[in-house]
């Protein structure tokens, strides 16, 4: 190439840079005006490309689709406890088959006597695999028959079949009801011209054990299941840890059996007092569940004899009591009139007079405002008070409100519900499970309605606040699905990564942080504030009612309380306490004072026998009152 030549090429690249920099300015002029208008007209602009790392220097592709595996269908149904078509479920509720319990062990496990209840003493976790508890109870079934205390040396039934394996399926796993059995032998189809023996075979077939075991099992509520299986692992660990099997043996009729096993449980008692460190209530709680457990694994509790009874557990029972006595969680409360001061940002908008009309009949007006208003306050703020005073107006439990983890979707809009007279809101009706009917609500598929009056008073205002909460984040889709308290992150305003995202519910840990906020900025004293809990809103319902002169019945049928545990929430203050003194003081009770004891005996029906000490029997043993009269 000539030198000519070679100028001519300089010359025309150094004018096609000269024309590419002339026109960048245009194309960013063009982007910037084109950000303010549609979208479709950014399309003449090409997006940036993501860089990416030389060929040299980039990872092999990945095969997203499997290679197809060959499946044994026969071996898969043998461990699955119904035959499901895969064409009919997705892909996820497709059931993964369960591996034999020697493929899911690691370690010997020859020896058939004891092997699976040394595997539980090895790692107490393992009680929890069904298969393994399941095996170690035969294994303490067997020990069981071959008893002499229990009358019963050969362990079988007339027909063949094993009673301790028969009697160990009732408390089998899923579709393991009676495999351990089947493994030993079929059995035997009985003799028709005996009558004594029973069909085992036909009950085995017709499920009878799996739906004995499911009755077994309803005696615990699934909210008591936890609390349930807490104890069961401090069984398994103190077993653990003295090489004990954790299913204990039939005493019968051997008192030497029945005195060690008593010392075992009393020893299991001393472990939860002095190193589990629980209270006595608790102590004697967590025995109870055990027992249960027991109970309902075995058929039989630990140390149980209808020949002998021993005093001493219960002794022990009642000094862990006295010893270890129960802390009483302090919790504090307040005024309602702290929620108006909780209300002070956005308390005028309570007087919009195009506000409060049924939803679905607002003006443009009207809904224009409402998005005045979600730009003029905290959404995250205005939502806890919600809740809040929804909680105090229906003296909800934590758990009527809130989702827990056996009833994740525990309010929804469905169970809201506003009744308008003439044009304007007139009451707000909500919908609850009752925490302590809920088992029985749910399964009866009904819920309890709470009325909410509009124009309350000035201290509480729910019936408002619901309603304002639905139009500014109105129902959408079924409602029975969407919850009644959401976050809804994309109302609010201010943006901050402390606050939440996406639609999720209101949780107990967040509306925690924010109740105790806002006592923080409405000058609560700080010594205080950790002393609110959610269990405070119930507190201050109780007592404001209390307060207000209703009566006992107006207390509890509000509360949902079916005991005298109403007047523990409804806390009786020292104002009361001096209006019950000026009574005292000011009431001449003569009339009353003219009659003896026998009169009002007379009346309530009440014999006077033995049994009644008079004024000793006030006083617990050794503790009498003191005298300084000589002859005493």
């Amino acid at each position: 190439m000539t030198d000519e030549e070679i100028a001519a090429l300089q010359q025309q690249a150094q004018s096609e840079r000269r024309k590419r920099s002339s026109s960048a300015p245009a194309i960013r002029a063009h982007r910037e005006l084109a950000w303010h208008l549609e979208a479709p007209l950014l399309e003449t602009t090409s997006p940036p490309r993501k860089r990416c790392p030389q060929e040299e220097y980039r990872r092999p592709a990945i095969e997203i689709e499997p290679a197809p595996v060959e499946l044994d269908v026969t071996d898969i149904a043998t461990e699955l406890p119904t035959v499901i078509s895969e064409a009919t479920l997705p892909l996820e509720d497709v059931p993964i088959p369960i591996r034999p319990l020697p493929e899911r062990l690691i370690g010997n496990i020859d020896d058939a006597v004891w092997g699976m209840s040394k595997l539980i003493i090895a790692d107490p976790r393992r009680l929890e695999d069904p298969e393994i508890a399941e095996r170690a109870k035969a294994e303490m079934m067997r020990y069981n028959s071959k008893l002499a205390s229990n009358g019963r040396t050969s362990g079988q039934l007339e027909n063949g079949v094993s009673l301790t394996e028969l009697f160990a399926s009732l408390g089998a796993a899923g579709h393991r009801d009676t495999a351990h059995l089947a493994s030993h032998r079929s059995p035997p189809t009985p003799d028709s011209s005996n009558p004594v023996n029973l069909d085992w075979k036909a009950s085995i077939e017709s499920g009878a054990f799996g739906r004995i075991r499911h009755l077994i099992q309803s005696n615990y509520s699934a909210t008591s299941r936890p609390s349930l299986m807490t104890a069961v692992r401090h069984w398994a660990r103190f077993c653990a840890r003295h090489g004990l099997s954790v299913f204990r043996p039939q005493v019968a009729n051997d008192w030497e059996a029945k005195v060690v096993e008593e010392m075992i449980l009393m020893l299991f008692l001393d472990y939860l007092l002095f190193e589990v460190k629980v209270q006595g209530s608790t102590c004697e709680s967590y025995f109870s569940l055990f027992k249960g457990w027991h109970g309902e694994m075995m058929g039989y509790q630990p140390a149980s004899s209808g020949l002998f009874t021993t005093v001493w557990i219960s002794k022990l029972l009642r000094g862990a009591r006295r010893n270890f006595p129960s802390r009483f969680a302090e919790r504090e409360a307040h005024s309602v009139i702290w929620f108006q001061k909780f209300r002070r940002p956005f308390a005028h908008w309570f007087f919009i007079k195009e506000f409060f009309v049924p939803h679905d009949e607002m003006t443009s007006e009207g809904i224009a405002m409402i998005r005045t208003f979600l730009a003029s306050i905290d959404w995250f703020d205005f939502l806890a008070e919600v809740v809040l005073e929804a909680m105090v107006v229906c003296l909800m439990r934590i758990g009527e409100a809130l989702p827990t983890k056996l009833l994740p979707k525990k309010l929804n809009r469905d169970d809201i519900r506003f009744i308008y007279k003439d044009g304007k809101l007139f009451e707000t009706v909500v919908r609850i499970y009752p925490l302590k009917q809920s088992v029985r609500a749910r399964k009866a598929g009904k819920k309890i309605p709470i009325v909410i009056p509009a124009n309350a008073g000035p201290y509480l205002m729910a019936a408002e606040l619901l309603w304002l909460m639905v139009a500014a984040d109105p129902t959408v889709g079924n409602p029975t699905v969407m919850p009644m308290f959401r976050k809804a992150s994309k109302l609010s305003v201010s943006k901050s990564r402390n606050h939440p995202r996406g639609d999720g519910q209101v949780t107990h840990d967040w509306l925690l942080k924010q109740y105790r906020r806002k006592l923080s900025e409405n000058g609560m004293d700080p010594a205080k504030v950790t002393l609110f809990k959610l269990h405070s809103p119930r507190i201050i319902g109780a007592t404001t009612l209390f307060a207000s002169g209703k009566s006992d019945m107006h207390l509890k049928s509000k509360g949902r309380w079916a005991g005298d545990i109403a007047f523990i929430y409804a806390r009786f203050c020292p104002e009361m306490d001096r209006d019950a003194v000026r009574a005292m003081g000011q009431t001449d009770a003569s009339p009353f004072m003219e009659c003896a004891d026998s009169h009002w005996a007379s009346l309530s029906g009440w014999t006077e026998d033995s049994a009644d000490l008079g004024d000793d029997a006030e006083f617990d043993d050794g503790d009498e009152a003191l005298s300084d009269d000589e002859d005493d």
